[in-house]
């Protein structure tokens, strides 16, 4: 390092230190992923053992369930809304979510819209609400009702 101040020398030698930092946790993160030590590996090590538990011959539609139970911190609100449809009258922002093509912002504006025309009639009155259409009715029609 000749030729360098004292200064650039603690800046190059900063840089290196970074460089094999970066190698090391590079190389780490893939021996985890060899070692088959990934959060993805253990979620699915849980749903093939819980399948060995429950039958010989597991189900897709088992397997889907158990998946989406350990993804998903909503558990509750998750199989609710696979084994009931919504009451869109009563429902919450974060029930309301769980309709496909239904964010923060539409489960926002249907309640809004309830406030201040009152409940639904009808399940096809939900697209008088701002920014659902046809589309987007069809997608949720299914998952519905207005009790």
């Amino acid at each position: 390092m000749i030729g360098f101040t004292k200064q650039e020398k603690r800046y190059v030698i900063v840089l290196i230190v970074s460089f094999l930092s970066g190698l090391c946790f590079d190389y780490y993160n893939k021996k985890k992923v060899i070692a088959g030590n990934t959060w993805k590996d253990k979620q699915i090590l849980e749903i093939n053992t819980l399948a060995d538990v429950t039958s010989s011959k597991p189900n897709k539609e088992t397997i889907s369930t158990e998946i989406r139970h350990l993804t998903d911190k909503k558990t509750d609100l998750t199989k609710k809304s696979l084994v009931e449809k919504i009451n869109i009258n009563k429902a919450t922002i974060e029930e309301l979510q769980l309709l496909p093509q239904i964010g923060p912002v539409l489960a926002q504006n249907i309640i809004e819209y309830r406030n201040r025309n009152g409940s639904f009639k009808t399940k096809e009155e939900i697209q008088k609400v701002k920014k659902i259409g046809q589309k987007t009715y069809n997608k949720i029609e299914k998952s519905i009702t207005v009790k």
